[in-house]
């Protein structure tokens, strides 16, 4: 099921340009409390600075008619920039979920304690790794550029109503834009082409969310679909992400255990690409 999030979708009856504004200034009210959240809380708020990255990098593409061509780059650079200051803690976190979705029911028992002995080889070592760096986070900083890329949308949000996009349009595009990344996917056989698959494919869900209670007659109701999508792909970006951190900065178990844990790695990204490919053509083969 799709992830309910009120405070980022329009509400009932509520236009689109007055809805928007709204939401993004929730979302710079909720970037501020994500930085100043206890320290013990520190994923947390990591993970929603994240999402909230995301999320408003979606919506200045919905907007980028209005933005034109050369603030939209200079603002979706600024906010890649900054999700990239959080992204080692991410890392380690979609290696962890990776080990702990890596084996599957048939699994034979030698994988499987080879499967082990990584995991708790990986849990010790990111323990090490966090004891010997700051536990402060540059949240603030973050904070600060999501709160200046909103201001400067609601600014241009305001001023623009002109050029202010159709949003049956704009999902158009973005639907079509995510069923060429797979098919790219798909010819390219790459994790690189899978990667911006999965880009693609999380903007449309969060541009559906966004949208969802607008009525117009053409847009498809397939956002349960698209949101399983974009959580396949997701796993599959953290198995590649997993195999990855193994392979250049294995934990202190026997390499044998590490080859072990990488084949089941990737046959679990094989099955979820299969999974994918599975979601992709219930929602693009009738649109």
């Amino acid at each position: 099921m799709a992830k309910s999030s009120p405070p980022y979708a329009l509400r009932h009856r509520e236009s689109l340009r007055p809805g928007l504004i709204r939401i993004l200034n929730t979302m710079g009210r909720d970037a501020r409390k994500l930085s100043e959240m206890p320290e013990n809380e520190l994923g947390e708020s990591i993970h929603g600075l994240r999402i909230l990255i995301k999320r408003l990098r979606a919506y200045m593409w919905f907007l980028r008619p209005a933005l034109g061509k050369s603030l939209y780059a200079k603002s979706n650079y600024k906010l890649s920039k900054a999700a990239q200051r959080l992204s080692s803690a991410r890392d380690l976190h979609a290696v962890a979920s990776a080990l702990t979705k890596a084996a599957a029911p048939q699994t034979d028992e030698k994988h499987l304690q080879a499967l082990s002995h990584v995991s708790r080889a990986f849990a010790l070592q990111t323990a090490t790794a966090q004891e010997s760096t700051p536990k402060v986070q540059p949240l603030d900083e973050v904070a600060d550029s999501i709160i200046q890329s909103i201001s400067q949308l609601v600014k241009i949000a305001k001023e623009n109503a002109d050029k202010w996009p159709h949003s049956a349009h704009r999902i158009k595009k973005a639907f079509n834009q995510t069923r060429k990344a797979m098919k790219k996917s798909l010819r390219r056989k790459d994790v690189r082409f899978v990667h911006e698959w999965r880009k693609k494919a999380k903007r449309l869900f969060y541009l559906l969310q966004l949208t969802a209670r607008l009525p117009h007659a053409n847009k498809p109701d397939c956002l349960n679909e698209v949101d399983e999508l974009q959580e396949t792909l997701g796993n599959f970006q953290d198995t590649v992400v997993a195999e990855n951190h193994l392979r250049k900065s294995p934990p202190d178990t026997d390499a044998t255990h590490i080859e072990h844990a990488v084949r089941l790695l990737q046959i679990n990204r094989d099955l979820l690409l299969e999974d994918a490919h599975h979601h992709s053509r219930s929602i693009f083969e009738n649109i």
